[in-house]
């Protein structure tokens, strides 16, 4: 018969977040490049839809114990902006791909990967 080992430890946490929020108030994580694009473009397009003023997105990217790496929010407003969402004729797929190839997984400093 073998034996069990209950683990008592929480699993580990993500060494990293993107976190999205408006200048720091309701913020929203989400673990991964893709999320978080998807996540800014459904966040603009709701709030052009509702008739929202625009507001300033602040998009950082997360270490382990919730410091910032990177502060990407300029980043992501040049993106947005050259993409042209959400405007007429933008595409919703091409923007989200050209933020998750803005915001990147593991940052390092150096050259980015996605």
């Amino acid at each position: 018969m073998s034996a069990i080992t209950v683990v008592t430890e929480p699993a580990p946490a993500p060494s990293r977040l993107w976190e999205i929020s408006y200048d720091g108030q309701c913020p929203t994580f989400h673990h991964s490049s893709h999320r978080a694009a998807t996540a800014l473009v459904d966040i603009v397009t709701r709030r052009q839809m509702k008739g929202w003023p625009d507001r300033n997105i602040t998009v950082r990217l997360l270490d382990e114990y919730d410091e910032s790496v990177w502060e990407a929010t300029g980043d992501v407003a040049k993106a947005l902006s050259a993409s042209g969402w959400p405007g007429p004729g933008a595409d919703r797929e091409t923007t989200i791909g050209i933020l998750e190839a803005v915001l990147v997984t593991d940052w390092s400093g150096e050259e980015n990967a996605a």
